[in-house]
This record gives structure tokens, sequence and C-alpha cells, in this order.
């Protein structure tokens, strides 16, 4: 069955001509015992009958070969969209949760370090929109996924080779980056900054829109970087918002801030 579905996908014109062919090669087979049991001698009836045997499987194999070839590319293209729908997010272009996690566990290994002593490992970016459900109760759904799509967008123009994006969750962002947690932090900074500045540039946007970052770096499995990330983007939440707070800062540095400039 499977080399069938091969042949009719990527050899159309050779899985139409075996399947004519060998209808044909059938029908001959067919018509020779056929004749050769009715014991009849005449060429004529013979020859009637290979001609029959070549046209009729001809004419009908190829249009049903066509039809079988039809359907085999349809079931073949809702596969393939079954396939993307689990793996990508239609709003944003990022992927799901469960793809994220099939290709960022392999990832979250303990880090290692090059020959020159540089860290190899992986860092977590958890990113959340700050008062997102404000922008959708007071502009509207059509006006959250727009914004839901602008950042998505900025996020992936930071992804590197073997980097990924994911939405984890209604207003929640993952991203998996190469490196340490100084590359991390900075990566996290540049991309708070430019949201924080869209409103003024991107004239369809509804309303100003700011994200705030947790960053893990160097825990493993994926849950204990998720969860590290998680704790502190919370600490960023309650930091007053629009900021990147880091799993490995003191856990009132956040609120110390805060209480500084107050």
């Amino acid at each position: 069955m499977r080399v069938g579905r091969y042949w009719a996908l990527h050899h159309p014109a050779l899985f139409v001509g075996a399947v004519a062919a060998t209808s044909v090669v059938a029908s001959m087979l067919l018509t020779s015992v056929a004749v050769a049991v009715s014991g009849t001698a005449d060429a004529t009836m013979w020859w009637v009958s290979l001609l029959i045997a070549l046209v009729v499987p001809t004419s009908v194999s190829v249009p049903i070969s066509k039809l079988i070839l039809g359907l085999v590319k349809e079931a073949e293209d809702a596969r393939r969209e079954a396939r993307w729908l689990a793996d990508v997010d239609p709003l944003t272009g990022a992927m799901t949760r469960r793809r994220f996690i099939e290709l960022a566990e392999p990832a979250l290994v303990p880090p290692s370090r090059d020959p020159h002593g540089a860290p190899t490992g992986c860092s977590v970016l958890l990113i959340d929109i700050d008062e997102f459900k404000a922008v959708n109760d007071t502009h509207g759904h059509l006006a959250g996924d727009l914004v839901l799509s602008v950042i998505a967008a900025h996020c992936s123009s930071v992804l590197g080779p073997h980097e990924a994006l994911c939405r984890w969750g209604g207003e929640e962002f993952v991203l998996l980056l190469r490196g340490d947690g100084h590359r991390a932090r900075i990566v996290a900074e540049e991309l708070r900054g430019q949201i924080a500045g869209l409103h003024e540039s991107r004239a369809e946007l509804p309303c100003a829109i700011s994200i705030s970052v947790g960053v893990a770096s160097g825990h493993w499995p994926l849950d204990a970087a998720i969860a590290a990330a998680d704790a502190a983007l919370y600490r960023a939440k309650r930091g007053g918002r629009n900021r990147v707070v880091s799993a490995e800062d003191r856990p009132d540095a956040a609120l110390c801030a805060v209480e500084g400039s107050a």
C-alpha cells in the first residue's frame, strides 16, 4: 500500500502506465485462456478477442487509475494539512505547544562547553503580553489577533539556527535560544524595547502594547526550565510589567527597583 502511494504521488505517469499495462496483460491472458477453452481455431475470432483485450482495459484503466491518483493526492494533502495544524499555530505561525515540547526536550540537556570554555547550552524565554485581556475587551478580538501576530513576527525575527518560537497558550510565547543567559537577557531586552515602541511605528495597532519576559538558562528538563522562566515572569509582572527578569536574579530584584524609584 505504501509503495503504491509513493509511486502515485511521486511518479504519476508511471503509475498510470503500470495500471494500464497490468490490465492489458491480465485481459490478454484471460482472452487466450477463453479462446483455448472454447476450442475455436478461427484466427479472426482470436484476433478480435485480442483487440478487445487491448482496447477495453486501456480505455477503462486509464481513467480509473487517474481517479485513484486523485484520491491518493487528496488523502495525502489532508494528511499534510492535519500535520501542519498539529505543528503550527495558524494565527501566529509559531509552533504549537505539542510540537515545541517534542523538539525542545532533547535540546535542553545539561549545558556543555566548547573547547574554548564558552557555554553551549540553551535558554528559555517565557513572554507574556501585558494587559492583553484589556486589549480584547476594549478593542475586540480582531485587534487582539493582530497584536498576537505582530508580536510573534518580532519574536521570530530574532531566531537563529536551531532556535524555536512556540505559542505556549493564550497570550504567552516561549522562545528557545542557543547560548548562555547573557545572550538570552540581551535578546529579551531588545524584544521588550522593540515591542514597547511599536505603537508609534505601526498605525494599525489599536493601542500601546508591552511584554514581560521571564528568562531561564541552564535548567533541564524542559518542565524545569519553563517553571523557572514562569517564576521569573511572575516577578516581572509584580515588578510593574514591561520588564525582563531572569531566574538567576535575586527574587526581590524587580520589586526593589520599583520601590527605589517610588
